[in-house]
């Protein structure tokens, strides 16, 4: 898949974005990243905030948050408020209260471990418990760059997500490929959702409970690979 805002592994997405950060925003999403140990979030934050990798594994203690504003039309402007969680299950309970008025969630696997990917349905319960009805959720697969050692197949990954009504994509941290392309795909989507509630006339609330509703009710198209929008980091 083509990167529609051009960015590839020898892009610097940071000065990409300058003209944005100063530019006041019209909306505010909150976003979390959750998924195991290991399996690379704080390296696809740090990949898309300032464009670095680090080599070295680092734990996330708790959580981590950076923001980012991204163009989304002529118009709007979104802050995307970015929350790196722990893995470790002694800090779900921490992370837990951090669902409740997310926007939108990352859930992270390593493509080259199979344990990661059958955890990610535990993950996705969670957040149907206690994130917002209108909580959209992408799975991403991380490490494309190890395609060699491949263990999870992206047909599989895909029919997964669509049947949990999730968004997906393939990532590398290392090499920055489609990095700044699944936080573009979430922050339209967020966008359309919102638009779409209000153009139904339905009043915009941020609730604490899911209540079974499954992201299609709410936009049809989501797995349509015709609606597509575009957005650009910086002029």
């Amino acid at each position: 898949m083509s990167d529609p805002l051009g960015l590839d592994s020898n892009t610097n997405t940071e000065s990409s974005n300058l003209n944005n950060e100063n530019l006041k925003f019209t909306s505010s999403y909150k976003i979390i990243i959750l998924g195991e140990q290991s399996v690379g979030k704080t390296s696809i934050l740090s990949r898309f905030i300032d464009n670095k990798f680090e080599k070295q594994y680092q734990c996330t203690l708790s959580l981590e948050n950076k923001n980012k504003n991204l163009r989304l039309d002529e118009n709007n402007i979104a802050q995307l408020q970015i929350w790196d969680t722990a893995g470790e299950e002694r800090f779900r309970t921490i992370t837990r209260q951090f669902y409740h008025d997310s926007h939108g969630a990352l859930i992270v696997y390593c493509i080259d471990d199979r344990s990661s990917f059958d955890k990610i349905n535990s993950w996705i319960i969670d957040l149907k418990n206690n994130a917002p009805e209108d909580c959209v959720i992408m799975i991403v697969g991380n490490k494309s760059d190890l395609n060699y050692n491949r263990k999870v197949e992206s047909e599989e990954a895909k029919n997964f997500a669509e049947k949990n009504s999730c968004l997906f994509n393939e990532v590398s941290a290392k090499n920055g490929s489609n990095i700044a392309m699944v936080f573009e795909q979430l922050a339209f989507k967020i966008f359309n959702v919102q638009k779409e509630r209000e153009k139904l006339g339905e009043k915009v609330m941020r609730k604490n409970e899911r209540k079974g509703k499954k992201l299609e009710d709410i936009d049809p198209d989501i797995h349509n690979d015709n609606k597509k929008n575009k957005c650009c980091l910086g002029k």
